[in-house]
C-alpha cells in the first residue's frame, strides 16, 4: 500500500531480483508486473537501462527469463480476453 503504481513496485523488484541472479524471483515479480498493467515495452525498456549500467550479465541470466515469464503471462491473459 505504498505510493508506487503496483506495476511500477513489481517492476523495481523484478530489476533488483535480476541484479541478484534471483532468476524465481525475477520471473515473479515480471509476472507480477504484467498482472498490474506492465507492458513488454516497458520491461524491456526497464533491462535495457540496467544493462547500459551494469552490463549484459543481468539480461543474460535473470533478465531472459524475467521477459520470457512476462510474456508468456501476457499471452495467457490475451488469451483468456478473448474467450469471453
Amino acid at each position: 500500500n505504498g505510493h508506487l503504481p503496483e506495476k511500477t513496485s513489481q517492476l523495481i523488484s523484478t530489476i533488483l531480483d535480476s541484479l541478484d541472479d534471483d532468476v524465481t524471483g525475477a520471473k515473479a515479480h515480471a509476472v507480477a508486473a504484467i498482472e498490474a498493467g506492465l507492458t513488454i515495452e516497458e520491461l524491456v525498456e526497464a533491462f535495457v537501462i540496467v544493462t547500459i549500467v551494469k552490463g549484459i550479465n543481468v539480461l543474460c541470466k535473470a533478465g531472459v527469463e524475467a521477459i520470457k515469464a512476462a510474456e508468456e503471462r501476457l499471452q495467457h491473459l490475451n488469451s483468456a480476453n478473448e474467450t469471453k
